[in-house]
């Protein structure tokens, strides 16, 4: 550590001010789009169809524990919805070959998960459809506690590996988020303090809080569609005014 500190000085500590004032920051904010949308990227090097579906809202900031319950909730819905959707292609019956989480939280101010599904040409109207159904069925049913168990089992599992790897983290991770914290003011824990607090919200939180925190999601937002497909299928894959009519005919 001294050594890293010596090159540090080193390097900047001659570096003079540009001016006697520090700059104001830019004001970065921006609405964040909560009705229905749709957007088509074609690419030649595209090689399967992919389907989107986010459902944007402005994310929660500051630096105490609400945001990171708001994070564990979004982690068991979608562990859920994906399982879900799992099952089906597992059992044969799924318009679309395999189903993940995707994310278009690519701003501090968005917090925008997504559902993303592989699929084919033929396919893509299907599998949109089916896509827009699990959310409308979460927002209609909920969920089961016996799902929630799971899903919370299977995020406690994920924290537990993260907590074990804790002495091989690499650089670059560390990096990462020590300029995150210094630019945004994003919570920087220790590694034990991250486990306790997350381990405490994941056990704490019923499917009641679940089903909640789903139907506040679909009330304030609405899907944003996003279709991957090669330049040469593009022309197979629906329009903007089908896609919004799928979404209004939920």
């Amino acid at each position: 550590a001294g050594d890293v500190v010596d090159a540090i000085e080193q390097l900047f500590g001659p570096a003079t001010p540009r001016s006697d004032t520090m700059p104001a920051r830019p004001d970065t904010s921006f609405p964040i789009d909560t009705e229905a949308a749709f957007a088509l990227h074609a690419d030649p090097d595209q090689t399967s169809v992919d389907v989107e579906v986010d459902l944007p809202i402005p994310a929660i900031g500051g630096a105490g524990t609400a945001q990171l319950r708001t994070s564990v909730l979004d982690q068991l819905i979608y562990t859920t919805l994906i399982r879900r959707l799992d099952q089906d292609v597992s059992s044969g019956v799924a318009p679309f070959d395999g189903i993940t989480n995707g994310t278009n939280s690519i701003v501090a101010a968005l917090d925008a998960p997504a559902l993303y599904a592989f699929t084919t040409a033929e396919r893509v109207d299907a599998t949109l459809q089916s896509l827009l159904d699990e959310y409308e069925r979460a927002n209609r049913y909920g969920f089961t506690a016996d799902e929630i168990e799971t899903a919370k089992s299977s995020v406690q599992a994920g924290l537990d590996a993260r907590y074990d790897g804790r002495n091989t983290k690499s650089d670059p991770e560390f990096a990462d988020e020590y300029v995150d914290h210094f630019l945004t003011g994003a919570p920087y824990p220790d590694v034990a303090e991250f486990y306790d607090a997350s381990e405490a919200l994941i056990a704490a939180i019923d499917h009641d809080a679940i089903d909640a925190r789903f139907r506040a999601r679909w009330a304030n937002s609405a899907p944003h569609v996003l279709i991957s497909a090669p330049t040469a299928q593009a022309d197979q894959m629906p329009t903007e005014a089908e896609v919004l009519a799928l979404i209004e005919a939920l």
